[in-house]
């Protein structure tokens, strides 16, 4: 009779374990959809406070406003690893495809993200229930992604500074 020190993994445990490190950077790019949120928001409120709420500062407040919806939506969804969140990221990737250079890479990578096969699974109503059945396997944040989330914020409020500051 054999005796293991070690449980047998069960079969959430191993779609977790494979599944983990994407879910961990999908849950990254919800934190990063939030804080692009707010920098909006923050733009939209610096506009219309700088430029004395003109037409075009309106305008650019409007657009700031109904794009920081967009993204706190989206990244509301991906935190919650919502099957949704496919949609509503897509949707906000294309438009962040937009803002070229840095955007354009960052916003395939979570196109890539979300559909490949590994995002389908991690974005699906069977993955939320692997985490509930891994109470024990957390998520780590990973460095890469933190660090490509801290330049892009940098970059963005140099952009917004900058533009407010001519």
């Amino acid at each position: 009779m054999a005796s293991s020190s070690a449980p047998l993994s069960t079969s959430a445990e191993t779609t977790r374990s494979e599944h983990l490190r994407h879910e961990t950077t999908i849950l990254m790019v919800g934190m990063l959809y939030y804080v692009a949120a707010g920098m909006m928001m923050a733009a939209a409120v610096a506009s219309l406070v700088l430029k004395n709420g003109t037409e075009a500062a309106v305008r650019f407040a409007s657009l700031m406003g109904l794009l920081a919806a967009g993204y706190g939506f989206a990244g509301y969804l991906l935190r919650r690893l919502d099957a949704r969140a496919r949609y509503a990221a897509s949707m906000m990737a294309v438009l962040g495809m937009l803002a070229v250079p840095i955007g354009t890479v960052f916003n395939a990578y979570v196109l890539w993200l979300v559909h490949n096969k590994k995002g389908r699974t991690v974005l699906s109503p069977e993955y939320r229930q692997v985490i509930a059945e891994t109470p024990q396997i957390q998520c780590r944040v990973i460095n890469s992604v933190l660090a490509l989330g801290i330049v892009m914020v940098g970059i963005a409020i140099y952009r917004i500074l900058e533009m407010f500051l001519r």
